[in-house]
C-alpha cells in the first residue's frame, strides 16, 4: 500500500484521482487517502487556517445536520505538524472530526473539493444566486445627486449586513440570500459597519456547498461602491500547515478589517456594530435583530468603527475630531481619544492599538488599554483619507496624491509613494504588499520589502472605490460601475 500510495502522489490532477478511485474497491480506498489529499491541498495553496475556518464551517452543517457550532481556534491543535511539505497526518490518521459534530467526519478529498469548486467559481465569474432590491431603492430618487446608495458593508460566514445613506441596515444570509432582518432604529444615514462573530452559527440552513461563495460574487458584482471581500486565503508552496499558522497572525489581522468582520469574545450571538449621521453607535444581535445598546458621545458624524479582535471593545473615529473607545458588553465609554485637530475619516487596529488618519493631515497611533496618543506621524501635506495598520506598518493615502509609510514602533517615515494625479483613498496591506486606489482610476501595487513599485494598473475609467487582494487575486470596484479581477502576481487583468 505504501508503494502505491508513492506512486499516486504524483497525480496532481484531481480528476485523474477522481477516474483512479472508479477502478474497484482497493482503488477507491488508495485514492481517497488523506496522504494524496492533503498533498494537492497543500500544492495548491489550500492549507491555511482562515480558509480552514470558513470552508470547514461551511461544510460542517451539509455533512451534520445536528452541528451547532462553528470550528474554534482550539480545533485547529487537531492539527499536527508534518515534517515533509505535505499536510500528511495534518487532521489525524485518516479524517478531521469536529468536537463540535456528532460523528460525522469531513476529509480533506472534500475540503478540497470545496477549495478548488470555490477558486474556480471566481475564475469563470461565478454564477448569479440571488437578487434582491429593497424598497428604498426602488423608490430612489431619480435625481443622482439625491439617489439613495449603499455606504458600507460586512461579510462573514453568516451574514452579509448593508448600510444605506438612508437609516436603514439590511441583514442578508450568506447562506441563502435571504433578507433576515431590516434594522432601521438609526435617525439618519450609516456610514460604517463591523461584525463580532459569535462562538455559533446563526443561521442553519442546509444549502448548495457553493452558494456562499457564489453569493459574495454576485454581491460584489452589484455593489462596486461597497467594500469588497474575498474569503480566499492566499497560498503558501512548500510549506506545511504548521509553518503556515506560525505566521498567520498578521495575515488574519489584515484581512479582518477589509472584510468587515472579526473573532468576537465568547458572546454566543454575533453581534453588529453600526454608527453614521446620527453620531450614535449601535450594537445589534444578529440571531434576534434586537438593538441591544445605543452609545451616545460623539457629537458629530461617526465615518469610520472597529471592534477589537477577540475583545468587547469598539474604537469610532468622528467628525467632532475625536476616537472614542467603548465597552460593547456593558454598553459604556472607556476612554475619549482626543488629539486631532479635525475630523477623524478613518482609522484601523491591530492589537491593542489603533492608527487614526484625520483631515488635520496628521495619522496618530494610540493605545486602546490607556489612551494614550504614542506617535503623531506629520508628512501629508494634505486631508487624509485612507489608512492601513498591520501593527508593523502605518500606511496613510491623502489628497496631495501620496502615500507614506511609516514604522509603527517608531514613528519614522519609511517610505513616500507617488504616481497619483487625485487623492488615494484605498489601501490594503496584505503581508509586506501594498495595494492603492486612487480617484484617477489607477492601482498601484508596491512592496514593502524594498519599497519598489510591483505594477501599476489603469484600473478604471473613474475613481477606484474599493479594492482588496490576496497572493492569488486582487478585486477592484470602480465608480464606472465595474468589478473587476486581476492576478495578484503579475497584473494581468483576468476577463
Amino acid at each position: 500500500m505504501e508503494v502505491a500510495l508513492h506512486i499516486l502522489g504524483f497525480l496532481r490532477d484531481p480528476k485523474a484521482l477522481t477516474s483512479a478511485a472508479s477502478v474497484s474497491k482497493t482503488w477507491r480506498k488508495l485514492a481517497n487517502d488523506e496522504y494524496i489529499w492533503g498533498n494537492l491541498c497543500s500544492e495548491h495553496g489550500y492549507a491555511l487556517p482562515s480558509k480552514l475556518h470558513w470552508l470547514l464551517n461551511t461544510l460542517l452543517p451539509l455533512f451534520d445536520d445536528q452541528a451547532q457550532e462553528p470550528m474554534q481556534e482550539d480545533d485547529l491543535r487537531y492539527i499536527r505538524h508534518s515534517p515533509s511539505s505535505s499536510l500528511k497526518g495534518a487532521f489525524g490518521n485518516s479524517q478531521y472530526r469536529s468536537k463540535h459534530s456528532t460523528g460525522r467526519n469531513i476529509s480533506l478529498r472534500h475540503y478540497y473539493r470545496l477549495a478548488y469548486l470555490t477558486e474556480k467559481n471566481w475564475l469563470s465569474s461565478g454564477r448569479l444566486l440571488s437578487i434582491h432590491v429593497t424598497d428604498e431603492l426602488a423608490d430612489a430618487d431619480p435625481d443622482p445627486n439625491r439617489r439613495l446608495a449603499i455606504t458600507c458593508c460586512a461579510i462573514d460566514a453568516n451574514y452579509i449586513v448593508v448600510g444605506m445613506t438612508k437609516r436603514t441596515v439590511y441583514v442578508f444570509s450568506t447562506r441563502t440570500g435571504k433578507l433576515l432582518h431590516v434594522l432601521d432604529q438609526h435617525e439618519s444615514g450609516v456610514w460604517c459597519l463591523m461584525l463580532a462573530a459569535g462562538t455559533h452559527p446563526t443561521t442553519s440552513a442546509r444549502s448548495d456547498m457553493y452558494q456562499a461563495e457564489g453569493l459574495r460574487r454576485t454581491y460584489l458584482d452589484r455593489t462596486p461602491s461597497a467594500q469588497l471581500s474575498l474569503s480566499d486565503d492566499p497560498k503558501d508552496h512548500g510549506l506545511a500547515l504548521q509553518e503556515v499558522m506560525d505566521n498567520a497572525q498578521l495575515r488574519d489581522n489584515a484581512q479582518d478589517a477589509v472584510l468587515g468582520h472579526t473573532p468576537g469574545w465568547g458572546y454566543p450571538d454575533t453581534i453588529l456594530v453600526s454608527a453614521g449621521s446620527d453620531r450614535n453607535l449601535r450594537t445589534w444581535n444578529m440571531r434576534t435583530g434586537e438593538c441591544e445598546h445605543v452609545l451616545k458621545g460623539h457629537t458629530s458624524t461617526i465615518r469610520c468603527v472597529q471592534v477589537l479582535k477577540g475583545r468587547p471593545l469598539a474604537v469610532s473615529g468622528s467628525r467632532d475630531g475625536t476616537l472614542r473607545v467603548w465597552d460593547l458588553e456593558h454598553g459604556r465609554l472607556v476612554h475619549v481619544l482626543a488629539g486631532h485637530q479635525h475630523s477623524v475619516r478613518c482609522l484601523d487596529t491591530a492589537g491593542n492599538r489603533v492608527a487614526s488618519g484625520s483631515y488635520d493631515f496628521t495619522c496618530r497611533i494610540w493605545d486602546v488599554d490607556t489612551g494614550q496618543c504614542l506617535h503623531v506621524l506629520k508628512g501629508h501635506h494634505l486631508q487624509i483619507y485612507a489608512i492601513a495598520f498591520d501593527g508593523r506598518y502605518v500606511v496613510a493615502g491623502s489628497s496631495d496624491s501620496t502615500v507614506r509609510v511609516w514604522d509603527a514602533e517608531t514613528g519614522a517615515c519609511l517610505a513616500v509613494f507617488q504616481g497619483y494625479t487625485h487623492v488615494v483613498a484605498q489601501l490594503q496591506l496584505y503581508n509586506d504588499v501594498l495595494a492603492s486606489g486612487s480617484g484617477d482610476g489607477r492601482v498601484i501595487v508596491f512592496s514593502l520589502k524594498t519599497f519598489e513599485c510591483l505594477y501599476r494598473l489603469c484600473a478604471h475609467d473613474s475613481s477606484v472605490s474599493t479594492l482588496q487582494m490576496n497572493d492569488k487575486f486582487l478585486v477592484t470596484g470602480g465608480a464606472d460601475g465595474l468589478v473587476k479581477l486581476w492576478d495578484a502576481q503579475s497584473g494581468r487583468y483576468i476577463p
